[in-house]
């Protein structure tokens, strides 16, 4: 705000306090009988001495409670000076109340059709809008290069969300960096898996060092000898979220190798054996930065190619389970036409979608769709299904349609995007209850509001400011971001609307995205931090948008089954709240810190 303006609507404040100051004053005066005179006032604190003058002089005495009050008067006009001035600048804030989700966010849209339309150029999740869209597309001959890497098998495991994510990612590394080679780049899915379900040290400023889960009752009993040897982690369902959780926070991923890959053995059916654990989860050569996401419905077919032209492929749900009436493998075609969660016709499989032909005719598939056209996916059962481990999935399909799809982007180490730090108070989005159904685990969010919110960070180093990143749960999303260094806290830590109003940012900038899911922003002007300075991020939604968070809990599951009833443990949950989270008061007249969750607002920083 500029200097003047400031001043001008202090003086309007001080004005109205001392016209209260002045109305109690002359009530305690109106109410004494004063036929005429001179009388004088002294205020005892010695703030004042006021002579009223009349036509012939007398004096007035007064008692000493009116003398009292008299006195109090001052003290009370500046009580009143304050909160008249917080309440001039207070936030117009909406109520919100808390929303308990599926693990898998539904993504909503704000309007039909393509977003990236809507949105327009000049977005974090920039499309390739130079490229037409074919009638068919298929990532393993993008204009003669494959960005598709070999299908995988993820054994006896429940890993298929990690097989389908590190699968996109790598498309996306190699439209970026060809050089890195489709025959060599192979990322370990292990690592992803282990650091889901077991605990961290050495995030940056230790800001999720305490937020973790862990399985726990593994191999306390002789009937459980199965899974004594550490794999019950292999057998965790996921969805998107938890890659989020695990990438985003910058814990992998990383090459499969030496103890990062899978040993295997054949018993029955392929198994995973145990190996121990990973490498470290910091210190990665590549990092996370976008998890875009849209539903995947009619109305965004387009934009879901779009997707996967520029990003190298999506991830999306299907219905695996044979026993509902669709015929998976007939032909390595799939579609599910049944009415979508009814008789637990729901996701239950994550696959990669490399491709479309919106030509692919009906007759393909059994049951027959109405409508032609279907994607290309790789799934992660090995080469002996589907046709070499690729099928088709009807356009038509309900899980596909009712579920979101998402794309990658990820910086290589050395690129422009790849930063030093990740300061960051929240990791994990899902609550997870049940290792085996993904519908029973849950995602806590505000309500949409347009009502501020931030993190305070404090740099540990001299640094600079490079970038920030946020969850959205909806499409065509805009937000207002401002920093503010060494910002001024209030007696009860927060920080008030006065301050964040009066006071001009020290970087500020609007932005925005087509979809919804993880999104970094660079600044369009670096910041320089000192060592020890603290700097708050805040964010302002330009529409009502839900705010997703991680709440504060210690908790411990009831025990999980797999398939074979074998028991492979309870899920220990621990989530603290840092401190440095801040939403708006429900009287908008400052930023309070939060004592039960941490906001998934990152800040992004390169060592000077």
């Amino acid at each position: 705000m500029h200097p003047k303006k400031k001043k001008n609507i202090i003086t309007a404040v001080l004005g109205m306090a001392t016209a209260v100051l002045l109305i109690a004053v002359i009530g305690i005066l109106s109410a004494r009988a004063i036929d005429n005179g001179t009388m004088t006032v002294i205020w005892n604190n010695g703030r004042s001495s006021t002579p009223v003058t009349r036509t012939e002089p007398q004096e007035t005495s007064f008692t000493d409670d009116e003398l009292a009050l008299l006195d109090e008067v001052p003290e009370e006009a500046e009580e009143n000076l304050e909160q008249a001035a917080e309440e001039l600048v207070a936030y117009d804030v909406e109520p919100v109340s808390e929303q308990v989700l599926p693990e898998a966010i539904h993504i909503e849209s704000r309007t039909q059709g393509d977003p990236f339309l809507s949105v327009g150029e000049g977005t974090d999740d920039q499309p390739d809008w130079s490229a037409e869209i074919p009638m068919a597309y298929d990532g393993n001959d993008r204009n003669g290069e494959d960005v598709v890497t070999e299908v995988r098998n993820q054994g006896g495991s429940h890993l298929c969300w990690a097989y389908a994510a590190l699968g996109a990612i790598e498309g996306n590394l190699l439209i970026k960096h060809p050089t890195l080679g489709v025959d060599r780049l192979d990322l370990s899915e292990k690592h992803l898996a282990w650091y889901a379900m077991n605990a961290t040290q050495g995030s940056v400023a230790g800001g999720i060092d305490g937020d973790y889960r862990e399985l726990q009752g593994i191999g306390d009993d002789a009937e459980q000898d199965f899974y004594k040897t550490n794999i019950s982690y292999t057998m965790t369902s996921g969805v998107t979220d938890y890659i989020i959780s695990v990438l985003a926070a910058w814990k992998g991923p990383v090459d499969d190798t030496d103890v990062n890959s899978f040993e295997r053995q054949r018993n029955g059916k392929l198994v995973i054996k145990d190996q121990g654990a990973p490498s470290g989860p910091y210190g990665t050569d590549y990092h996370v930065q976008g998890v875009y996401e849209l539903n995947g419905s009619e109305a965004n077919r387009d934009a879901i190619k779009r997707m996967i032209l520029s990003y190298g492929g999506v991830t999306c749900s299907v219905h695996a389970d044979q026993t509902a009436g669709n015929s998976y493998w007939y032909l390595a075609n799939l579609y599910d036409g049944a009415p979508y969660a009814e008789n637990n016709n729901l996701a239950d499989h994550e696959v990669l979608v490399v491709g479309w032909d919106d030509e692919y005719e009906t007759d393909n598939f059994q049951p027959e769709p109405m409508n032609t056209g279907a994607w290309y996916c790789r799934n992660s059962w090995g080469t002996t299904a589907g046709d070499m481990g690729f099928f088709w999935l009807s356009y038509d399909d309900v899980i596909f349609s009712n579920n979101n799809v998402s794309a990658y982007d990820v910086a290589l180490r050395g690129d422009p995007d790849f930063y030093d730090k990740n300061y960051q108070v929240a990791s994990l989005m899902t609550h997870v209850i049940d290792m085996m159904i993904d519908q029973n685990n849950v995602v806590y969010a505000y309500t949409p509001s347009v009502n501020p919110y931030g993190v305070l960070y404090t740099a540990e180093s001299d640094e600079t400011l490079k970038a920030f990143s946020l969850f959205g749960m909806e499409t065509e999303n805009a937000y207002d971001v401002s920093v503010y260094l060494n910002p001024e806290l209030n007696e009860e830590g927060g920080i008030s609307a006065s301050y964040l109003k009066n006071t001009a940012p020290d970087l500020t900038q609007s932005v925005r995205s087509a979809t919804g899911g993880y999104h970094t922003y660079s600044f369009d002007t670096e910041l320089s931090l000192s060592a020890g300075t603290p700097f708050f991020l805040m964010i302002t939604p330009s529409q009502a948008s839900g705010l997703v968070y991680e709440k504060a809990m210690t908790s411990t599951g009831d025990a999980n089954y797999d398939e074979d009833n074998h028991y492979i443990g309870n899920v220990f949950t621990q989530t603290l709240a840092s401190g440095q989270s801040f939403y708006v008061s429900e009287d908008g007249t400052a930023l309070v810190p939060q004592t039960d969750k941490d906001f998934f607002l990152r800040a992004f920083t390169n060592r000077q």
